[in-house]
């Protein structure tokens, strides 16, 4: 019984190695960061609920230690700096469709955007998260220029606001 060896030609290994290497450098080029995920869900969550939850215990474990405290004193009796509007939408009177979204990493953490319509018109709401020891952690919330509205930021509105 006769057995075959069968053995690449160097011009086969050239294109086996460089299709290899191509391959890893591709995956290199483009990483998937783990963590991306659990910051999109912890975004996903608070759409979930018809409103955000403004218990002390909540605003300490969802947000960064910057944005913590000005929304704590936002939320003080008589404080002049409360929220106007429901942060998840930018708007106080909402019937939002189409709830989309996405998240990307950038140097500081990662940004989970929001997009979706309300009443018609196309809106997105852009979430930056930075990562502790604790978790993933909202840093800021904001919202491009559309259409009349402003662009904004909501520690930029918290800070502004204070007495």
């Amino acid at each position: 019984m006769s057995t075959a060896t069968c053995v690449p030609s160097a011009n086969t290994a050239r294109r086996l190695f460089a299709a290899a290497l191509a391959g890893l450098l591709l995956a290199a080029a483009a990483p998937v960061d783990p963590g991306l995920p659990a910051a999109e869900a912890l975004v996903r969550e608070l759409y979930l609920a018809p409103a955000p939850d403004a218990s002390r215990e909540a605003v300490q474990r969802l947000y960064a230690p910057d944005l913590a405290a000005a929304l704590l004193k936002a939320m003080e009796p008589n404080s002049p700096s409360g929220l106007p509007f429901d942060m998840r939408y930018g708007d106080d009177n909402w019937i939002a469709t189409d709830l989309a979204f996405s998240a990307t990493a950038t140097p500081e953490g990662a940004t989970v955007s929001a997009s979706f319509k309300n009443d018609g018109m196309a809106h997105r709401i852009d979430w930056r998260l930075i990562q502790t020891a604790a978790g993933w952690r909202i840093a800021d919330v904001t919202a491009p220029e559309e259409g009349d509205s402003p662009a904004w930021s909501l520690l930029d509105l918290l800070r502004t606001s204070r007495p």
